[in-house]
């Protein structure tokens, strides 16, 4: 049984997310002293020639359009190769894979940087070389940023931080079967083992505080103790689950392993 769970509603979701986050993360980088225009700036009431601010707007739409849609096609060819990952893992009572949100924030760079290159592409031949470089300079001056430099820094920094979260994302699993079962963590080089005798404790927590310090009872969750120390903790990890599916398969672990399910209530 494979808890994947991908729908069309996140990916859509996501998608909408993504075209909410340019302006926003627009907004930010402008507050940023690494990140800011310098030079002058131009005034909301500085009247510029009607071609500049026409091809401003059409930019500034397409990147929203773009984003959006593009991160949305992203999340779903990253949901696309961990179910097709998922399926390599073999037969099992229980196939646990991250869950399809935890995609979103790769998904969303992702569209970025590619509505990034398809639009300078588009763009350059349209307006040509030296009309994109205008019009890119007067976009830096009425937005306030740096797009140049802030472009370089997504790539070299970016860049390698979301291909090494999509890889360590693709090789992190559980799968839980008549023998034990089979734990890769997210940072781990090798995949874990576990005998039905390697099972400690199976936790059912009721209450957390959070950090702002109130305590929530709204998000139960279960943690399953190993007798090497190691815990899979649901609330914790990037193979967190709906809730619904953690109380099948702590109840298929306690029974294998003859084990009583603990309530943890430390809030009481």
């Amino acid at each position: 049984m494979h808890f994947l769970g991908t729908t069309i509603s996140p990916g859509i979701i996501g998608g909408l997310a993504a075209a909410i986050c340019v302006p926003v993360m627009l907004a930010l980088f402008r507050r940023s002293q690494s990140y800011r225009y310098v030079g002058e700036t131009l005034a909301a009431s500085h009247k510029l020639p009607a071609w500049y601010r026409k091809w401003d707007l059409i930019a500034r739409l397409l990147v929203i359009a773009l984003a959006g849609a593009s991160a949305y096609l992203f999340w779903l060819l990253l949901c696309a190769i961990e179910r097709k990952r998922a399926a390599l893992l073999g037969s099992a009572d229980f196939v646990i894979t991250p869950m399809p949100v935890f995609f979103g924030i790769q998904a969303l760079f992702g569209g970025l940087l590619f509505t990034a290159v398809a639009l300078r592409i588009v763009l350059s031949r349209i307006l040509g070389n030296e009309g994109y470089e205008q019009l890119l300079k007067y976009s830096d001056r009425r937005v306030g940023i740096n797009s140049q430099r802030l472009g370089k820094h997504l790539v070299y920094a970016g860049v390698p931080l979301i291909v090494v979260s999509v890889m360590l994302a693709f090789q992190s699993y559980a799968t839980v079967g008549s023998q034990g079962l089979t734990i890769h963590p997210y940072f781990a080089i090798h995949e874990r083992h576990y005998g039905w005798a390697d099972v400690n404790r199976v936790r059912l927590v009721k209450a957390f505080s959070a950090p702002n310090g109130t305590v929530r009872r709204d998000r139960p969750y279960y943690i399953l103790d190993m007798a090497d120390g190691f815990r899979l903790n649901f609330n914790r990890s990037v193979l967190e689950i709906p809730f619904a599916e953690q109380r099948r398969l702590a109840t298929f672990v306690a029974e294998h392993a003859h084990r009583g399910v603990e309530v943890d209530d430390p809030y009481l």
